[in-house]
């Protein structure tokens, strides 16, 4: 069999008030295409009666190059910014993507981009170049180098950048298994937990399973938190469990204004939050068997689930509608997949619940007792130490 390294696959995220410049840029790469080098991508291609956000989602996870196409317009969408940018940018601190800022039009992008290498090389925007055609042959030199170099890394190293040949490796997706819903996905779960408990691989002397939970309420995982750990942790005397859980903010969920038909999403946040306060004044935290470090932070995840031991992912997708006047939100239960170890899911699952939980969430505590407080649920919030943004006008999620 050949060893051929497929086609470089690109992603474009950009705002659809410059799809003229993108078209522009699309034919000017058309040469690397037929050639065989890449593999562009756009939401222009999805067809009728797809699901997009699911069809962009999936491209996004599979490309090897994100381009960002820079401007104005693209800066002030908050689908690019909020779903797509902060998607490309745990790729590539997971290795898994290159980031390139295309700069189209002249714009404030250095704050948000700056780390990465844009082009066209000069930093010009393409807009502002007398001849187009010279600025858009700059950034085909450019995104060609970075192609090239990507297959190179392909032939020397299987993992590098995530490029392999097309027998190897065709899709992202790996192997999973689908589940009928969310409690199929949790028993499961925590039959993974009892099997780690039951057949430890430390030589039976320290019994210890990591946990990490995104979530946006914990509709689905409460009850696995609040009634299968415990449960778990009296089967097994010496064991430990750590746990960290990231949730929206209440407060966060409120401003949104959802059109859904489960609108009490805030409601239960708070709910859980003050199920937690109590979960964490049980014994068996106090013994400290149960470890519970949780954060709340001010966004709606794109993917939500729990990752056992790293080693087992089960992870929901949270889905979006439009067609309301607001948009409108639901977590669909049969859209829970399983996955092992070696998927390269659970590596990007572990980066972003990791780039979320250090760096974008503030820490919730309990308070001393008999003291007051006014926080979600009754309990103390700590502002993280490290920098820690706050978004302070409502994110609205909208098809650009």
């Amino acid at each position: 069999m050949p060893n051929a390294v497929r086609p470089i696959e690109l992603f474009y995220s950009y705002s659809h008030k410059d799809q003229k410049l993108r078209q522009k840029l699309d034919d000017h790469l058309s040469g690397l295409q037929q050639q065989g080098i890449i593999a562009g991508w756009h939401d222009g291609e999805i067809t009728a009666g797809d699901d997009w956000s699911q069809e962009i989602c999936d491209h996004l996870d599979r490309a090897d190059i994100v381009l960002l196409l820079v401007s104005s317009s693209f800066m002030s969408s908050k689908y690019c910014n909020k779903i797509e940018l902060e998607r490309a940018i745990v790729r590539h601190a997971a290795g898994r993507a290159k980031v390139i800022p295309v700069i189209l039009r002249s714009c404030v992008w250095q704050p948000t981009l700056g780390k990465f290498q844009a082009l066209p090389s000069t930093g010009t925007a393409v807009i502002d170049w007398s001849n187009r055609d010279a600025a858009f042959t700059d950034i085909v030199k450019g995104i060609s180098k970075a192609a090239e170099e990507l297959r190179e890394n392909a032939k020397g190293s299987r993992g590098a950048a995530r490029v392999q040949t097309q027998a190897e490796n065709p899709t992202i997706t790996e192997s999973y298994r689908r589940y009928h819903d969310a409690s199929h996905a949790f028993s499961a779960a925590r039959k993974r937990l009892e099997e780690s408990f039951t057949h430890p691989h430390r030589g039976g002397k320290t019994l210890t399973a990591d946990l990490k939970l995104l979530a946006i309420a914990m509709t689905q995982s409460w009850s696995f938190v609040s009634h299968d750990l415990p449960a778990i942790l009296q089967n097994h005397p010496k064991a430990t469990i750590r746990i960290q859980v990231l949730l929206s903010d209440p407060d966060f969920l409120d401003s949104l204004q959802l059109d859904t038909d489960f609108d009490h999403w805030a409601e239960r946040c708070r709910q859980n939050i003050d199920g937690l306060k109590h979960l964490m004044r049980h014994p068996i935290c106090a013994e400290g068997r149960l470890v519970i470090h949780l954060r709340i932070y001010r966004q709606i995840p794109q993917w939500h689930g729990l990752l056992v031991n790293k080693k087992h992912l089960f992870m929901g997708r949270t889905k979006w509608s439009f067609e309301t006047p607001g948009p409108k939100l639901t977590v669909g239960q049969n859209f829970y997949r399983g996955y092992p170890g070696d998927s390269e899911r659970v590596s990007l699952f572990e980066t972003w619940h990791r780039y979320y939980f250090d760096f974008y969430s503030e820490e919730v505590v309990l308070p001393p007792s008999g003291s007051p407080s006014g926080s979600p649920g009754g309990l103390r919030v700590m502002h993280s130490t490290r920098s820690s943004p706050k978004q302070d006008t409502p994110l609205i999620l909208r098809r650009r």
